[in-house]
């Protein structure tokens, strides 16, 4: 099924489980662009069977920490975890990835994120800054087509591709 496992025993208490998707902003369309930063900052978040909170609470009773990043090429859900927990940490890996929910009534999770991305984009670091410009740059658009090159494709969410 196309499936790739790798692991190395450490022989401590801690262990790292998580799952790298082969999808990245270099895979996104004209209509998608950000939805990459969008899933990272989305991770972990409430899923169809357990709520943020709840996650959070149980990730703290069973020693856990939970982390995502995303890149031009893929995309990583990880989570840190006491050995005897690994299993119930697989199935909350599972569901983060199978069955997230993004929308909940009054209450949009999308929506704090947007306002993450905000910041994010008010605070972000000119390091930051220049290198993402500079990628654009060297591998944006081909030719006068006006298409952009996969590896010229934003990292970040654009503030102007946001969803109203």
């Amino acid at each position: 099924n196309g499936i790739r496992v790798a692991s190395q025993e450490t022989y401590g208490q801690v262990c790292t489980i998580g799952l790298l998707v082969d999808v990245g902003s270099r895979h996104e369309t004209k209509n998608e662009v950000g939805c990459n930063h969008l899933l990272e900052l989305l991770a972990f978040r409430s899923t169809k069977f357990q709520s943020s909170v709840e996650i959070t609470s149980r990730m703290d009773e069973l020693g856990g920490v939970t982390f995502a990043a995303s890149s031009r090429e893929q995309m990583m859900y990880c989570i840190d975890i006491l050995r005897p927990n690994v299993r119930e940490a697989m199935k909350l890996l599972r569901d983060t990835v199978m069955h997230p929910k993004l929308e909940d009534g009054l209450y949009s999770e999308v929506e704090e994120v947007k306002r993450i991305v905000e910041y994010q984009t008010m605070d972000m670091l000119p390091e930051i800054a220049l290198a993402e410009g500079l990628q654009i740059a060297g591998y944006g658009v081909i030719g006068n087509g006006g298409e952009v090159q996969q590896l010229g494709k934003p990292h970040f969410c654009p503030l102007e591709a946001l969803p109203n």
